[in-house]
């Protein structure tokens, strides 16, 4: 396993045991571990922890995006989860909604 994923597990690890990051030296990687990241769609977690950090402002700004995407995409599916609960209610049809809206509020940071 290289470094950057390594690093990638530990910014996880350290995110959900409510701790705060190392960070690497300078010659870490960042493209590849946002390229993770991305991938995984832990972008808004990987800079919640690495939001303070000493490093380069165009990383920064990559990972915020992915968080502003993740504020979205929850206040968008919340407000649609509403939707149907009123329609289902108002047409007494009986419901059970699962996952994603319903468990994010089991996260440190839930958005």
């Amino acid at each position: 396993m290289n470094n950057e994923k390594k690093t990638y597990i530990r910014l996880l690890s350290d995110y959900i045991h409510g701790i705060s990051s190392e960070i690497p030296d300078e010659s870490f990687d960042w493209k590849t571990l946002i390229r993770y990241a991305e991938d995984q769609n832990t972008a808004g977690i990987i800079w919640y922890q690495l939001k303070d950090a000493d490093i380069s402002a165009k990383y920064k700004t990559r990972l915020k995006s992915g968080f502003m995407s993740d504020v979205y995409i929850s206040v968008n599916s919340e407000y649609a989860l509403s939707e149907m609960k009123a329609l289902f209610d108002s047409s007494g049809i009986a419901y059970m909604p699962f996952k994603g809206t319903l468990i994010k509020e089991y996260y440190p940071h839930p958005e």
